[in-house]
């Protein structure tokens, strides 16, 4: 069973972090791109009351639907299951997933850039809430990366964007058009 153990960190500069991310040896994977994504639940939000989630990325290269099992107990880190397939046809899924009563109930956009050193995914995420450097792989790896580059366990972020949109915000986390 895949799962993810992963933190943020928020951040004011992206082009300080890619410099220091670059120096510490990580590679670019996949350079800056938009990501829009979509949480869907049924009317009675029967997966977010289980502690679960179903999103839908939709990206310019390939798309994905994602499941998000429970929350796993971590004083440091965002620790879940987490099964995920590329979607060939968006359109179509979301009429299958409509047609058995999921609606769209959550939108988050960001810019993503994705770096890569060993096994640790490194993203840095422009969103319309700020910006924010993702850490996702071992947790020794993740902290002593996050070591490396200058930030405190103090700074972990363990919330996902909705959680931190939700903080202080209502609606769905979009760029103004």
């Amino acid at each position: 069973m895949p799962f993810e153990k992963e933190i943020k960190l928020k951040i004011k500069n992206t082009g300080e972090i890619i410099k220091r991310i670059e120096e510490k040896g990580a590679k670019l994977i996949r350079k800056r791109h938009f990501e829009d994504n979509f949480l869907l639940d049924f009317p009675d939000n029967s997966l977010y009351r289980r502690g679960t989630a179903l999103r839908i990325r939709v990206t310019e290269e390939k798309n994905f639907l994602t499941f998000k099992g429970k929350k796993r107990k971590s004083s440091s880190f965002k620790i879940r299951d987490e099964w995920e397939t590329e979607i060939k046809d968006v359109k179509a899924l979301f009429m299958i997933l409509k047609n058995i009563g999921l609606e769209i109930k959550f939108r988050y956009q960001k810019f993503r850039t994705i770096y890569r050193k060993n096994k640790l995914k490194i993203t840095i995420d422009e969103t319309p809430i700020g910006n924010f450097l993702e850490l996702e792989g071992e947790e020794k790896e993740i902290k002593d990366f996050v070591n490396d580059l200058g930030f405190s366990e103090k700074s972990f972020i363990k919330m996902d964007y909705v959680e931190i949109f939700k903080q202080s915000h209502s609606g769905d986390m979009v760029f103004s058009e």
